[in-house]
């Protein structure tokens, strides 16, 4: 409904109407209190002067006589946190000034009253990382800027924290995107997925195909160094895969005093890199070792087709610590897998099936050995419950998978609150509740079908005020939402047909606002 304002600060913030004769006419004290006023009578600004200019608080009005901007000048330049309001009197924007430019953090807000968007300022130009954000509080986007332009990697998150989209900025100019980290309809992993550490270098990397790996997958150090480079087929571990290989390397064999050969393997400059095999008097293959720039990065055992078997040793490059144990199934990974942090302490383990796939339970710890995850999984889906705790011990998150969906009641904690509760097929259903942390006082109330906003949905203050409340009709807005100030007073209702605002307090908007 409203246009984005555009304010010219020097302006008009003070002096809108200057050019009205109505305004120009008045009289001045130029250096005291003042009022101005539009020519139907309303109050259009209210300050002091200094020498003539503006200086200390000041107010300015819509014609209406709703407060539309308010603030703070010092030096005669605009200072401090200045606040802006839409034509219904609803807080829309926050600039933090100083001398005259904008400088620190400017927020923008829904007319729900709900943080939408924080980006930090210098000298007038966007400096650093802004976020938008979902209703609940969470983060949607995160972006990087420096001298005014998105410079950087754009991070875009789902409502559970997941990063699922990457977009690089060069100077304001879009260069690429990445859609990563998604499910179809069914739950199953497809596309390219990607995981990070903390410093959000990428972890590893890699395609799915209806949830098994599929093609190349990378591995990389904390500093982003590329560790490892295999392939799957379909899940399948590929074991020496041609195009792997670098051009640079030399096979060698060494046979016994029969001839048969008893050792074969590839070097790069007289040093170790690729897979070694070492074969049994028979011409059985008897154990095997793969190298990396002369480290070892894994120790095991190939069938004659040169797929992984048996037990299997997997080392950090270049450390050499031991990285993951367990076993191969012709390929695939197969059993309990203990995976290690480069210290030594476990960080996570589980079972795959005799396909590779996840199964059963699985648990995830943190570096100081306390349980960070447990998770149930069948056939590579999740199948069964999810426990997330914080690294003091205290449960996060909890729900329980079927085939891959959530279903039955759940629990998030997230940021200042918590929410609860269920799922049918993956679709929010039912009454969902948030709750503040701090207070325990209820923050949000509402009922979805199917995961659409349904019937009445109320927020709250953390004193436990209402906040806002309205009705959704298959996640449309509909009829009255009344907004309540922090006193349980009624600041604002607005009246929603399809969606769009058609009346505000009680008055019909005129087509060029609905629009």
């Amino acid at each position: 409904m409203h246009k984005e304002i555009r304010y010219r600060l020097l302006l008009g913030i003070i002096f809108p109407l200057l050019s009205c004769s109505s305004i120009t006419a008045q009289k001045t004290n130029p250096d005291g209190f003042n009022k101005f006023y539009f020519d139907n009578g309303q109050l259009s600004s209210e300050g002091n002067l200094q020498n003539g200019l503006p200086e200390g608080y000041w107010k300015n009005y819509f014609e209406t006589g709703i407060l539309k901007s308010e603030g703070n000048r010092l030096g005669h330049q605009l200072d401090s946190i200045w606040k802006f309001y839409n034509s219904d009197g609803i807080l829309t924007e926050e600039i933090s000034y100083e001398d005259g430019k904008r400088k620190g953090i400017t927020k923008k807000y829904s007319n729900e009253g709900f943080l939408i968007y924080s980006a930090p300022y210098v000298s007038d130009k966007k400096e650093g990382l802004a976020f938008s954000y979902y209703t609940n509080g969470t983060i949607h986007t995160e972006t990087p800027y420096s001298h005014g332009a998105e410079n950087g990697y754009e991070y875009e998150f789902n409502l559970k924290g997941d990063i699922i989209t990457i977009t690089e900025y060069k100077n304001g100019i879009f260069v690429r995107q990445q859609k990563i980290n998604r499910k179809d309809k069914r739950g199953d992993k497809q596309g390219l997925w990607k995981e990070f550490y903390e410093n959000r270098i990428v972890k590893n990397e890699g395609k799915y195909e209806d949830n098994l790996k599929n093609g190349y997958w990378k591995e990389y150090t904390s500093k982003g160094v590329l560790v490892e480079t295999l392939k799957y087929d379909k899940g399948q571990l590929v074991t020496d895969a041609e195009e792997l290989d670098d051009l640079d390397v030399e096979e060698k064999f060494y046979p016994d005093s029969d001839g048969q050969i008893r050792f074969r393997g590839t070097y790069r400059k007289e040093k170790p890199h690729g897979t070694h095999i070492w074969f049994a008097e028979d011409g059985t293959i008897d154990s095997a070792k793969i190298f990396k720039n002369s480290y070892l990065v894994a120790s095991g055992k190939l069938n004659q087709k040169g797929l992984r078997v048996g037990k299997w040793r997997e080392y950090y490059y270049p450390d050499g610590q031991l990285k993951g144990m367990g076993s191969y199934e012709v390929g695939y990974r197969s059993g309990e897998w203990i995976y290690y942090f480069i210290d030594g302490a476990i960080e996570q383990r589980g079972k795959y099936s005799s396909k590779g796939k996840p199964d059963d339970k699985w648990k995830w710890f943190y570096q100081s050995g306390q349980l960070m995850r447990e998770e149930t999984f069948k056939n590579g889906k999740e199948n069964g419950w999810l426990i997330e705790y914080s690294d003091s011990g205290k449960v996060v998150t909890k729900g329980e998978y079927v085939d891959g969906l959530e279903e039955g009641e759940w629990f998030y904690e997230m940021g200042d609150h918590y929410q609860s509760g269920r799922y049918e097929y993956g679709l929010k259903q039912g009454i969902w509740k948030q709750i503040f942390l701090s207070t325990g006082k209820t923050r949000f109330e509402g009922e979805f079908f199917d995961d659409l906003a349904q019937g009445k949905h109320t927020w709250y203050y953390d004193t436990g005020v209402k906040k806002l409340e309205g009705k959704y009709v298959s996640d449309v807005k509909e009829g009255e939402w009344k907004r309540y100030n922090i006193d349980g007073t009624v600041f604002v209702t607005i009246e929603y047909s399809s969606g769009k605002e058609v009346k505000v307090d009680g008055l019909k908007l005129r087509v060029e606002e609905v629009r």
